[in-house]
């Protein structure tokens, strides 16, 4: 049976996500190695480490498990929106971000607020300027569009993957855009890929959903019912209990693949 829609991951496949947060992490870490004896590198696992540690403690993190937010996008993101829920994590999170950066900096033996403060704005600048999309989006974009119907279904908070659309100059690209915090459901739960298939009046057997995660974007579009593409930019070995229709290690080879 033909394709006639294209679900799209956004996180580590249309966009880098891990690694610009690390970058933005590193960098705010500079701010400390320029007036403590502290090592860069030692300081940012602190940093991932304390932050995780902290998030998990919150008592909304359930909520925040649900839709998928990271312990790193919750450094910066703007947490806008009338879920009672989501207002109640809204009010956490100043007191998460001074506890994730002030943690961090205390395993190394620094007590100092206002560094602490200075790295975490710091952080959120850079974060906000790290919008980088893989040099395979755009050509594979315009060689879908004029085929298919095209959605994206991404986790974490609505704003936040919003203000990266926007930013990356990937809105108007797609037909459809659903993330997590719209629904209250995470990838790999169905929901999430039949509210994008509903969006762009498609059936799962007529959808392809391609991601970079195993269990986000192919476990969860096969519980779907869907065709699921595995972008495998790293090329890791497959894992023996996971099936995608078809492996790939750029999105170049995606508009060939797809007939």
């Amino acid at each position: 049976m033909p394709i006639e829609a294209v679900l799209l991951d956004l996180d580590d496949t249309l966009l880098v996500e891990v690694a610009s947060a690390d970058e933005a992490i590193y960098r705010a870490c500079l701010l400390a190695v320029r007036r403590y004896p502290v090592h860069p590198d030692r300081l940012h696992e602190s940093v991932r480490r304390v932050a995780r540690r902290e998030w998990y403690a919150l008592p909304e993190h359930p909520y925040a498990e649900a839709i998928a937010i990271s312990s790193w996008e919750a450094l910066w993101a703007r947490f806008e929106g009338d879920d009672p829920a989501l207002v109640a994590l809204r009010a956490q999170v100043p007191a998460y971000r001074r506890a994730a950066w002030r943690g961090a900096l205390g395993e190394h033996g620094i007590v100092d607020p206002h560094l602490a403060d200075e790295m975490a704005r710091t952080f959120v600048l850079t974060r906000q300027g790290l919008m980088t999309v893989y040099e395979d989006v755009p050509g594979t974009l315009a060689a879908l569009r004029p085929r298919f119907r095209l959605g994206i279904v991404t986790n974490g908070l609505a704003c936040l993957q919003r203000d990266k659309l926007r930013a990356s100059g990937l809105e108007g690209q797609v037909d459809a855009f659903v993330a997590a915090g719209d629904i209250g459901q995470a990838k790999p739960h169905p929901a999430i890929f039949r509210h994008a298939m509903a969006a762009l009046d498609v059936l799962p057997a007529d959808t392809v959903m391609v991601g970079n995660s195993l269990h986000s974007d192919i476990a969860g579009g096969r519980r779907a019912g869907l065709r699921t593409v595995w972008l495998n930019r790293q090329c890791a070995p497959l894992p023996d209990d996971s099936m995608p229709n078809a492996e790939i290690e750029s999105l170049d080879e995606l508009p060939c693949l797809l007939g």
